[in-house]
């Protein structure tokens, strides 16, 4: 038992300091989660500030497109038919289907159109000029239904700054590019006027808040690349810590098992003192039986041999003579002891002072007579 609790000390000191290396791992990773986590938590914080301010930026812009295509809505296909069958536009109409063919190019030559040029009213030869109310006749007005459609689905996002560009160079310069200008011309040219002044104005805030939106990008990518790091970083430290637990656990069963061991120890020493004293209270009772033995054999076998024949009363005044006589001579026994008392066990089988087991009894005597001498090599 003693090499086994040594063992268990053994093992139980080499877990406790498994123990602590694996509990200042899990310290030092728990560092870097907080550090990281507290990084990671302010860089969102930062990304949600500018998130909020990019849509503040663009709010008004967002909510003035809104209701415009709220209005635009309203339109009819009677409404564009009617702006169609204009022999002579005023320049109001002109100046606003310009707008509307500008933004709508790409659209225009995907359906395989372009821009149709025409010689300036009245001037005969050079240049030619872009024709933009004949265009939007031939390729935007042709099919009222679907330019609707492509106004309501334009992707505000992504308009082509070159178109903006030339926006600004042919139509936003342009007096009868107003509200009151294209109001009184037709129910359908002021509602295309309102669809090209918010896509303008949208695409001018749209741009000045790229910068901000380009950050908002970077941050948000830095966020997500940082709340990745940290998941790996938080399942680490579990495992640190599952493990952890999992070693508690089995340091906590080292003692238990180590206690118990100690136990039992313990229990088996106080056994054994208990033992040694036992072992040597009945040596000694041993050394003092095994002499009273011989006396009480000496003398009941001197007894068996030579009274048995005689009579009981003889027997018992001859049996006290024989007590005197060894006090006489020096030879150590019990006072008062008699044949009776050491063969007590056939007391009751005496009749009229005769043994009726008398061979028994000296069979017996000589068998324990033969014991004792082979025990004193006799």
């Amino acid at each position: 038992m003693q090499p086994k609790l040594e063992q268990a000390s053994i093992d139980t000191i080499k877990m406790m300091e498994k123990l602590k290396v694996d509990k200042q791992e899990a310290d030092d990773t728990q560092k870097i989660v907080a550090r990281e986590e507290s990084e990671a938590t302010k860089q969102q914080e930062e990304a949600t500030r500018l998130a909020e301010q990019a849509e503040a930026s663009v709010a008004d812009a967002n909510k003035t497109l809104e209701l415009t295509i709220a209005e635009v809505q309203k339109l009819k296909k009677e409404h564009l038919v009617e702006i169609k069958s204009l022999g002579s536009p005023p320049n109001a109409v002109k100046v606003t289907l310009a707008g509307v063919v500008i933004l709508m190019q790409d659209y225009i030559k995907q359906n395989g159109g372009e821009i149709i040029l025409t010689m300036k009213e009245g001037q005969i030869g050079g240049k030619k000029e872009e024709n933009f109310f004949e265009t939007a006749r031939k390729y935007l007005l042709s099919d009222p239904q679907k330019l609707l459609e492509q106004l309501l689905k334009y992707d505000k996002d992504s308009t082509n700054p070159a178109h903006i560009k030339k926006l600004e160079e042919k139509v936003i310069p342009q007096p009868e590019f107003n509200i009151d200008a294209v109001k009184n011309c037709s129910f359908a040219t002021k509602f295309l006027y309102m669809w090209v002044k918010a896509m303008y104005d949208y695409f001018r805030v749209y741009t000045e808040t790229k910068p901000l939106r380009d950050q908002l990008i970077a941050m948000r990518k830095i966020v997500e690349e940082k709340t990745a790091e940290l998941k790996i970083k938080k399942e680490e430290l579990e495992r640190v810590n599952a493990k952890i637990r999992e070693l508690e656990e089995m340091y906590n069963q080292k003692i238990l098992e180590k206690e118990d061991l100690q136990n039992k120890m313990k229990e088996c020493e106080i056994k054994l003192e208990r033992a040694q004293k036992l072992t040597e209270g009945l040596s000694e009772e041993k050394e003092r039986w095994g002499k009273r033995y011989q006396v009480f054999v000496s003398k009941t076998a001197g007894m068996v041999a030579y009274s048995g024949p005689f009579t009981s009363h003889y027997r018992t005044q001859m049996e006290g003579d024989w007590v005197l006589k060894l006090g006489v001579v020096g030879v150590a026994h019990s006072e008062g002891v008699t044949m009776r008392q050491f063969l007590g066990r056939w007391s009751g089988r005496f009749k009229h002072g005769i043994s009726l087991d008398y061979q028994k009894m000296t069979l017996q005597l000589k068998t324990e007579l033969s014991l004792i001498k082979v025990e004193d090599g006799v």
